[in-house]
This record gives structure tokens, C-alpha cells and sequence, in this order.
């Protein structure tokens, strides 16, 4: 509608010059999601008033149904400062740099003691299930799993939250996927979808 997709923006009606408009996206804009923001608001909520000791969600869901653009809006507004995890390091290839790097990303975290949110893309690719599966290079999925059950309880009675998303929940180790609360994101229905285009 007026050259506006969901997330895209189309300048004069020209497919050609389509622009991405995710920094302009306001909660507005998300449209059936409204139990999973509820969900998300709770749980940054509870860490920053320190309530319970949940400091660990996981989104799950497809790709494009826009978990990472909503964990960058809710925290900004729940006065939370993100602080996003960057696989691929070149020294990563090491052994035991991964693991270095990740304790480094939560002590960093901790020191402060204002609301902080670690953010963990594809949290498959940092704790996959590998089940036989011959590992890549240096990298060993076990230590990081109990690296970062280890971090995740030193957070408890702290204002740092630790959110990771996913398209493939079942590809994750089951030792991190049963330490978090899980919200599930499914693709829009045909009424959603006219609703997004109206």
C-alpha cells in the first residue's frame, strides 16, 4: 500500500529501487505478533526488577517473520543496551578462542551492573546438536555448552539477560534448549497477511 510492503519500502513506485526500512519500523508495524512481544516485555521486565531467575529466552520461528528487528526494539525501549555476539572471528579458528571470546562477552557484560541484553544469532550454529556429526576445525560445541550454562548462572540476582534466536530449534543441544523459555514464532496466516498489506 503507497509502495510500502511489510518491511520494505518501494521510492516511487519503482521495484528497482526498493530500500529496507527496518530502522524506521515501529511496534505498530508488527502485526499478529502481539502474544510474543507480551512475553518478551515480561521477561526483561522480571530481570531488570529482579524477579525470579530467568535470564535466558530463545525466539523461534522461520526466517523474515522478524525476531531479531523486535529483540532491537523492545530492549532499547525496556532501557536495556544490546550488546550483539559476532560469529566468525577470524582467531576463532584457535583452539579455545571461541569459548575465550564468549566468557570475555558475559564478563564484559556483568562488570557494569546496568541492564544489559547478550544477543545470540543462530544460536544453532553456537550450540548445534551434532549427534556423530564430524565437528568443524577447533570448534567443540560441549565446551561452549558448558561454558555457557556456567555464565548463565552467575546472571542470576543481575540486571544481564542473555536472548538467542533460531530457525531450527531442534538443531540445538538440549542441554542450552532446556535452560531457556522458548517463544515460538510461526509464519503470518492469509488474514495477518492482508492485514500487514492494508
Amino acid at each position: 500500500k503507497d509502495g510500502y510492503t511489510a518491511f520494505m519500502c518501494v521510492p516511487d513506485g519503482d521495484p528497482h529501487k526498493i530500500e529496507p526500512i527496518f530502522s524506521r519500523v515501529k511496534m505498530l508495524d508488527f502485526i499478529g505478533v502481539d502474544k510474543q512481544i507480551d512475553a518478551i516485555n515480561n521477561f526483561l521486565r522480571d530481570a531488570k526488577e529482579n524477579i525470579g531467575d530467568n535470564r535466558f529466552l530463545l525466539l523461534s520461528g522461520p526466517p523474515g517473520v522478524g525476531k531479531t528487528k523486535l529483540v532491537e526494539i523492545l530492549t532499547k525501549q525496556q532501557g536495556f543496551e544490546l550488546l550483539d555476539y559476532q560469529m566468525g572471528d577470524a582467531n576463532d579458528m584457535y583452539v579455545g578462542q571461541i569459548e575465550r571470546r564468549i566468557k570475555s562477552f558475559f564478563d564484559s557484560a556483568k562488570r557494569s551492573g546496568e541492564p544489559k541484553c547478550l544477543f545470540f544469532d543462530e544460536m544453532d550454529a553456537i550450540c548445534p546438536r551434532y549427534e556423530g556429526q564430524p565437528r568443524a576445525g577447533s570448534f567443540d560445541p560441549d565446551k561452549v555448552v558448558t561454558l555457557i550454562q556456567k555464565e548463565l548462572d552467575k546472571l542470576i540476582e543481575t540486571k544481564v539477560v542473555v536472548i538467542g534466536t533460531t530457525n531450527y530449534l531442534l538443531k540445538i543441544k538440549e542441554a542450552i534448549k532446556n535452560r531457556a523459555s522458548v517463544i515460538e514464532f510461526i509464519l503470518p496466516s492469509m488474514h495477518i497477511r492482508k492485514l500487514m498489506i492494508e
